[in-house]
């Protein structure tokens, strides 16, 4: 899905797609399907289907999840990605589908991505001092994959509701006043009620809407966290299919030093200073020339090349 300011991050996709053979792509536009058409996929203009009083943000927010509901109700897989994505080679190869949402994480680690046992002592409670609970990150809405299933249509139906009454409240809060701006304001709204719509249970009136989850290997998809922590120090070829989600100006700052990397094998382009960025980035592996590893399919699970350095031991998040 692009905005009508999205020109530059819609370029570079499609241009990503192109030279990585990825050729089932549908690009739904909100006022840019002149400045898209001809580059050899489909594109459709879709502004009619989100209000025309929403902000720019939103609209491309809630039209994606539109568009997804759809394509799933119709019984096509669906592969999300927003405008600021780049791929490398075919990101369908890294999918399970064994569950009704493959959704990137934005962790950094296992524990991070994964979740993990956290644990918080209080010793006035005796020998019921240790709380245990499960804690997580997080995960990014801007890249998953839904199958066809109706726990999947019901998903995106909620999504598209949550936003709808998050884009209301936002207004009427005074826009930049309601913490930052439209595009972080739509972004957390989207974000949160993501992870709401997978994590919570049912209770009361409110029934989940029953879509199991499978989580995104971190290694394979990988955020731009992992990228500046591990992705310089690996010995191995690590891209494979990429992308990024984040405000129009970061595509630019870090894409380019990733492709240079990639597509030219030229490892310095993603030093500190070239590859530091907020965004959110996904890889996924090729195979390693020191252990000749494949890459990895839908049926084969992605794995760690063999050259490279064990990753990084976790830190326990701030509180």
């Amino acid at each position: 899905v692009v905005g009508s300011s999205e020109a530059e991050p819609a370029r570079l996709f499609l241009q990503s797609a192109s030279a990585a053979g990825v050729k089932n792509v549908l690009v739904a536009c909100d006022g840019l399907v002149a400045a898209l058409q001809g580059q050899g996929v489909t594109v459709v203009d879709a502004s009619s289907d989100v209000p025309a009083d929403a902000s720019a943000a939103s609209r491309v927010a809630r039209l994606r999840w539109a568009l997804v509901r759809r394509l799933v109700e119709h019984g096509y897989g669906v592969l999300s990605a927003a405008a600021p994505t780049h791929f490398v080679s075919d990101p369908f190869d890294a999918l399970y589908r064994d569950a009704d949402v493959e959704a990137m994480t934005v962790g950094w680690d296992d524990p991070s991505s994964y979740g993990y046992n956290h644990v918080i002592d209080d010793p006035s409670m005796g020998f019921t001092r240790f709380c245990h609970g499960s804690r997580i990150v997080g995960y990014e809405p801007r890249l998953f994959f839904a199958m066809p299933t109706a726990e999947s249509e019901r998903l995106a139906r909620r999504m598209g509701e949550r936003l709808g009454t998050a884009g209301s409240e936002g207004a009427a809060r005074g826009g930049e006043a309601a913490g930052g701006s439209a595009y972080d304001r739509v972004a957390r709204d989207e974000r949160e009620a993501f992870v709401r719509e997978l994590w919570l249970p049912s209770r009361n009136e409110y029934a989940h809407p029953g879509a199991v989850l499978r989580v995104m290997n971190y290694l394979c998809f990988v955020n731009s966290k992992v990228v500046a922590r591990q992705s310089r120090v690996l010995s191995c070829p690590l891209v494979h299919s990429r992308a990024l989600s984040g405000p129009v100006g970061h595509s630019r700052a870090i894409s380019g030093p990733l492709r240079v990397r990639c597509w030219r094998g030229k490892a310095s382009a993603c030093s500190p200073r070239t590859s530091r960025c907020s965004c959110t980035l996904t890889t996924t592996q090729t195979s390693c020339p020191a252990s000749g590893r494949p890459r990895a399919s839908s049926r084969a699970r992605p794995t760690r090349c063999a050259s490279s350095p064990p990753p990084t031991p976790p830190r326990t998040p701030p509180r």
